[in-house]
């Protein structure tokens, strides 16, 4: 017999469960009703993990014992009691499991990506280059996510295109925007109203609220607690197949992953949100930054904010697999799910840092001398010489060349 409980499956031998006395023939019709409720789920909570691993595993590792120490007719008087406390516990894991109700099973994602401001528009801005790499990408690796383009300005030829390629754009003013407004012309920094198109992803529990609202998008089996953010400049690759509510790693509040180094939770180009759980954060971030004057943004502007905020609020924060926020920078991963174009970029300094593959340091600095002294300190610690690199620009100019390549 095969349980799908709990985001588990729970395989009961029929020869094992009469060996060892378990014969699950009748559940009351409370139990029966919660397993309905329950088997379409696929995440628990640890507590709910544990309590299914005491109602199914160690009972039967306990009467499996007992089949070899206890006489038969033993274990035929004690059956009954055995089967009530096995249907008790059962209820009980399910109970427990009811009070965090995990999302159901398979669901796919809203995937959403930023565009903010007049800039956008642009049909061959190298943003816009980005965003089509990003969505063709995504429609040949991860083609259960739902593309979503959260866009701070008019519609144009970019929002038009993302459409017609089966994409939703959702018009949208930042929520504090009158803030970065005020502390613009009060504080130290105008640079933040124009950041704006970079603070949009905070917003996103607000826009799939609107979405659900308005009508946007039909959400069937679309999760509306659990979504996907990404930069513009990402490539998904697909080192771990599609990405749905059962593979992607869910976090109780927000997960990010890394940015220079493998391991940390630094950087705001991938995210995965709760999206409940922010929306009851995101007025407690902007009172955080309003009381600070919106100085933690002067470090990496929203993903400065972020980081400072969940640190010293103490908030909990998931640190994504760093296949999630791959950088070429750290060579080749076949089990690569994302790939983050953070440092060099194509068609900008990566091509001159191709052309100077194999070249001394001071060679291609010199040669490339117009790029960021940040990326050539990154292509310094390159681990291949560029070979992974090369792989992924063949693929980048294979997508905005060739649309279903």
């Amino acid at each position: 017999m095969t349980l799908f409980v709990g985001g588990r499956l729970w395989k009961l031998e029929a020869g094992e469960a009469a060996g060892a006395g378990v014969r699950l023939r009748v559940l009351t019709s409370s139990v029966a009703s919660a397993l309905a409720r329950q088997s379409s789920l696929l995440r628990t909570s640890a507590t709910s993990k544990e309590h299914l691993r005491r109602a199914l595993l160690e009972p039967l590792q306990t009467r499996q014992e007992q089949q070899q120490q206890v006489p038969l007719t033993y274990q035929q008087q004690q059956q009954d009691a055995s089967q009530t406390q096995l249907v008790e516990d059962w209820q009980a894991a399910l109970q427990d499991a009811a009070r965090d109700p995990p999302p159901e099973a398979c669901q796919r994602l809203l995937w959403f990506t930023c565009l903010g401001g007049a800039a956008s528009n642009s049909s061959d801005g190298r943003y816009v280059k980005f965003l089509k790499v990003a969505m063709r990408s995504a429609k040949q690796h991860a083609p259960s996510l739902v593309p979503v383009l959260i866009h701070g300005g008019e519609p144009g030829p970019v929002t038009q295109w993302f459409t017609e390629q089966g994409g939703t754009v959702v018009y949208h003013t930042l929520s504090f925007l009158p803030e970065l407004q005020r502390v613009a012309n009060e504080s130290w920094s105008a640079k933040l109203v124009r950041m704006q198109g970079a603070f949009l992803r905070l917003d996103v529990p607000l826009v799939v609220e609107q979405i659900a609202r308005e009508g946007l998008l039909d959400l069937a089996n679309i999760s509306t607690r659990y979504a996907l953010y990404t930069d513009l400049d990402v490539m998904f690759v697909g080192g771990q197949g599609d990405i749905n509510t059962c593979t992607a790693p869910l976090p109780s509040l927000v997960g990010f992953g890394p940015e220079r180094w493998k391991g940390e939770a630094k950087n705001s180009g991938v995210l995965l949100f709760n999206v409940p759980a922010m929306a009851q954060e995101l007025p407690r971030i902007v009172e955080y930054a309003r009381e600070r004057s919106w100085q933690p943004c002067q470090q990496g502007w929203d993903q400065g904010l972020l980081r400072f905020y969940l640190r010293d609020a103490q908030r909990p924060a998931l640190v994504l697999p760093d296949e999630w926020n791959w950088k070429g920078y750290w060579g080749a991963n076949p089990a690569a799910v994302i790939h983050h174009w953070h440092g060099p970029k194509p068609q900008q300094c990566l091509a001159c840092l191709l052309q100077q593959r194999g070249q001394p340091r001071a060679t291609y600095r010199a040669a490339c001398r117009a790029c960021p002294l940040a990326q050539l300190n990154l292509w310094s610690d390159v681990p291949d010489g560029g070979e992974y690199y090369v792989r992924m620009a063949v693929r980048f100019n294979s997508y905005l060349e060739h649309p279903g390549g």
